[in-house]
């Protein structure tokens, strides 16, 4: 996984296999982390001003990398999350080609507490 703050929204990568983007709202300046479902921090902090920010978060080989996978390939799978401020828009699936994600965005889809 890699996280990268922009100055203002960045081109599209085509290579990426699923693409998701979401409105993120910071009500202060704040220190914010990416963490593993473990809670482990997967590098620094890094401190986020108060406003409207876009976030873009792009995988490619979730397939293979799921362990029921039959072609299962450790490591197989690639993270983007990318950030810049932009103001509140509705959240939107880029681009979606791999089965996780699909099953993902159905499950999220029939959840009525989720919002986005």
């Amino acid at each position: 996984m890699r996280a990268v703050l922009h100055t203002r929204e960045p081109a599209l990568d085509d290579r990426w296999e699923d693409i998701v983007e979401a409105t993120m709202i910071v009500p202060e300046r704040s220190a914010y982390s990416i963490v593993e479902w473990s809670g482990a921090a997967l590098g620094d902090a890094t401190y986020l001003s108060a406003g409207s920010y876009r976030v873009r978060y792009s995988a490619s080989g979730t397939d293979n990398a799921h362990p029921a996978s039959t072609n299962f390939v450790a490591d197989s799978d690639d993270y983007l999350l990318q950030l810049w401020p932009a103001p509140t828009a509705p959240d939107r699936v880029v681009k979606q080609t791999s089965s996780s994600a699909a099953y993902w965005h159905a499950y999220f889809s029939q959840q009525q507490h989720f919002t986005g």
